[in-house]
């Protein structure tokens, strides 16, 4: 398991300590130490950890917000709650808290909790970035396509050999071909309203 920086956010002082000793024996290092909600959300902005131990239940913002605000940040929220505040634990669960611990917590509960929500937390990021590196190749072969499209016309080229062109432009600029692509479609736009706009204005 790697070795995480950790923010603790309890408003029991003893609480704190002796999550602190588990985690620091186990090589870990803490970051910093909150008693209250807003006070954890700062230390999460300033500390960047790997990992919030975040109480439900504290003055100023409770866990609910101050999960909210953390995990809106990108930052993984492990809960740590008492018996009578689950309904608690799963409100936040459902603004982004990825587990729970129950109070009072052990060395043989806590470690694998830590392990288990930062590597859900980095699986999550990975997958989000997946998404998004399809969703962007998505948008720019519809930009080629569109634009090969577009530039086959305007030469009176057949499909594949308007594409060529495009390549080669990219391959000459040094450019990524979506971006000669997007350059194209500019410049044909700009033409087209050019042309349109000509004959009126001649006509005043």
């Amino acid at each position: 398991m790697p070795k995480l920086r950790l923010v603790i956010a309890d408003d029991e002082v003893i609480i704190r300590m002796d999550i602190r000793e588990i985690l620091e024996d186990a090589g870990h290092m803490v970051v910093g130490e909150a008693g209250n909600g807003k006070r954890a959300i700062d230390l999460v902005q300033t500390a960047k950890p790997d990992l919030v131990l975040l109480d439900v239940k504290m003055p100023v913002l409770d866990g609910i917000e101050a999960t909210k605000a953390i995990t809106d940040l990108g930052y993984p929220v492990l809960l740590l709650t008492a018996f009578n505040q689950l309904q608690m634990v799963e409100r936040a669960k459902k603004v982004g808290a990825i587990n729970y611990l129950v109070k009072p917590v052990s060395e043989r509960e806590l470690l694998p909790a830590i392990e288990m929500a930062f590597a859900l937390h980095q699986r999550i990021a990975s997958l989000h970035q997946e998404v998004a590196t399809a969703r962007t190749a998505l948008i720019q072969r519809k930009i080629i396509e569109k634009a090969c499209a577009a530039y086959a016309r305007s030469l009176r080229i057949s499909h594949d050999a308007g594409y060529r062109r495009m390549a080669k432009l990219a391959m000459d600029k040094n450019k990524p071909l979506y971006q000669v692509a997007d350059e194209i479609l500019k410049l044909l736009s700009r033409k087209e309203r050019s042309f349109k706009t000509g004959p009126r204005a001649s006509s005043l």
